[in-house]
């Protein structure tokens, strides 16, 4: 045989040569065998070739034989081409019958070898194995080795991986059953999840059910048949920044909803936990005070107008918007109320901070539907002209009844604070008033102060808006005089 495999000199011959005489000696043409040929043209018993086919078949009986060469050959060309040999050994049609006895021999085989060469283990790469016949999706291959080989000299993940993006899902669910849960790489199941693999990624799911709640798992599961994948993200990003490994408490969907109230960017998220999960499962009102301290208005908004409007307690809601100071939200809650009934304390509150942030829209609001006596209305009236809030004057004045408002403190109180007021201010009181419910000794104090004082816009304000004879100007102008006299006299 020596001879004629040298004197061939056309390779197509050689192998129908071999392919003859395997019928006579099955034992020696098989030790003599290439790996491209036996990749190329062995088949197994079992295989059914086409018509026309040219195919070396292999009985039962010799597949201990070609086992032993094949490891000869993978033994022998380790070192320069291990890794593409079996990535093409797994390519092969032989492995690709899955012909469980055939596998199971050529397992025996590579285990023996390995056994009696066990000092040079370290040049056996058996991930590289594993890799590759999840790869082709050689589930006997894969079997043997789970059981049989210690898994130490397997990272799980990488054959996980490795058969999601072969799409095997058989050989999924026997990698995922044979890994430690918490070992498992969630970027896995993230990778699948931006290839929109929502089969597979429903399949991976089983793996965290170790450490979340089956609501969450139900979440997930409902987001893969709708292939909204970027649910089933936001998810695990959840966990992971929830830090499970090291929790003590499993996430679940209070957790989940919490951080979906919490962004502008989640809102979508938000959408579907609302209408995907039984709102029993949420704590909602934590979950709006989050997006009323987060000042996370839109989120706030698709609360009120979903379902979970029934748990959420309005009074509650206003009073943790109030004390955030979380204007815009007030008013959104505000806006939302229909028939709802707020209590006493609260709607004082949310009206003061209406005036605080100058805010009359919301200030309408209120004053519009309550009684004005429940108010210390002299006291907000005051109040907001100490710190100049024209709008809010303006809607109190026009809202209000003046005989609920001190008018002489509140006139006092703007021009005391001028400059710092603004002239809007002051000319709104003034223009607004009934000039005889005021207390004209006031007003008298106020110009002879701004004469003594040089506050030349208070002067023009007082003259201009009030009548001369009842201001007593010889007063004023002897004050005049004075601090002119006094700046003079300094001059010199």
């Amino acid at each position: 045989m020596t001879t004629i495999s040298t004197n061939f000199q056309h390779q197509t011959v050689f192998e129908s040569v071999l392919i003859s005489y395997s019928r006579i000696n099955p034992e020696l043409i098989l030790s003599k065998l290439a790996f491209d040929f036996i990749r190329e043209m062995v088949r197994l018993e079992g295989f059914q070739e086409r018509e026309g086919e040219i195919v070396m078949k292999i009985p039962v009986r010799y597949y201990p034989n070609l086992c032993k060469r094949i490891i000869h050959i993978l033994q022998n060309e380790y070192c320069l081409k291990s890794q593409s040999l079996i990535q093409l050994l797994c390519d092969s049609e032989i492995m690709r019958e899955n012909d469980v006895t055939f596998v199971e021999h050529l397992i025996d085989e590579a285990h023996r070898w390995f056994m009696q060469n066990y000092k040079s283990v370290s040049v056996l790469d058996m991930q590289t194995v594993l890799n590759e016949a999840c790869r082709a999706g050689n589930i006997c291959v894969v079997t043997w080795l789970i059981k049989s080989t210690d898994k130490s000299l397997f990272d799980l993940n990488q054959a996980i991986l490795a058969a999601c993006l072969s799409k095997r899902n058989d050989l999924i669910t026997l990698l995922v059953d044979s890994l430690d849960p918490l070992s498992f790489d969630m970027n896995i199941l993230l990778r699948m999840c931006r290839k929109g693999h929502s089969g597979i990624v429903n399949q991976l799911l089983r793996i965290i059910r170790h450490f979340t709640l089956p609501e969450v798992i139900d979440c997930a599961r409902k987001a893969c048949e709708q292939e909204k994948l970027e649910i089933v993200q936001w998810l695990i990003k959840a966990l992971n920044s929830n830090n499970y490994l090291k929790s003590n408490s499993l996430f679940d969907m209070k957790m989940a909803l919490n951080i979906a109230c919490q962004g502008e960017d989640e809102i979508h998220i938000l959408e579907f936990l609302l209408h995907n999960v039984v709102h029993k499962q949420f704590d909602i009102k934590t979950g709006i005070e989050t997006a009323i301290r987060e000042n996370k208005i839109k989120s706030v908004q698709m609360l009120l107008e979903s379902d979970a409007h029934l748990s959420i307690h309005i009074n509650t809601a206003l009073q943790d918007a109030c004390r955030f100071n979380r204007i815009d939200i007030i008013k959104v809650l505000l806006q939302s109320l229909g028939s709802t009934p707020i209590n006493i304390p609260t709607v004082t509150y949310v009206l003061n901070k209406g005036i605080e942030f100058n805010r009359p829209d919301i200030a309408k609001h209120v004053l519009d539907k309550y009684d004005h006596s429940l108010f210390d209305m002299k006291g907000i009236f005051t109040e907001a002209c100490y710190n100049g809030k024209f709008e809010i004057l303006g809607s109190l004045i026009s809202l209000v009844d003046h005989k609920l408002l001190d008018m002489n403190k509140a006139i006092y109180a703007a021009f005391d604070k001028s400059p710092n007021i603004s002239l809007q201010v002051i000319e709104l009181l003034v223009t607004h008033i009934d000039h005889s419910s005021l207390d004209m000794a006031t007003i008298r104090e106020i110009l002879h102060r701004a004469c003594r004082n040089n506050e030349i816009n208070k002067i023009k304000n007082l003259v201009a808006h009030f009548d001369n004879l009842t201001l007593d100007m010889k007063t004023a102008m002897n004050n005049a005089y004075r601090y002119f006299c006094s700046k003079k006299f300094v001059s010199l």
